[in-house]
């Protein structure tokens, strides 16, 4: 939206835009860190890893679900139409 928004009224948002220096920066602060590679992978897999374990998704195979594990921009044109049905308009 531009330079001269706001955050007001968007606490409860998703947090988006962050880079990878953002959050290691941010790991820093708190005394953690990012995950590796390995690790970042069986969490995106939530444990459906390996060679006989693998699924499309996180949430398995089926791609008609995704709505209810991912975000998605919904059934209007991109970025002209946003009809809000995750409830996040403006946040996509």
């Amino acid at each position: 939206e531009g330079p001269d928004t706001s955050y007001k009224f968007r606490e409860h948002h998703p947090v988006v835009h962050v880079s990878h220096r953002d959050a290691a920066e941010y790991c820093r602060w708190v005394g953690k860190r990012l995950p590796g590679e390995r690790e970042w992978e069986a969490a995106a897999r939530a444990g459906h890893f390996g060679p006989k374990n693998r699924t499309l998704f996180s949430w398995g195979d089926n791609a008609t679900v995704a709505h209810e594990h991912a975000n998605l921009w919904g059934n209007g044109t991109f970025p002209h139409e946003n009809f809000a049905e995750d409830g996040w308009r403006g946040t996509s």
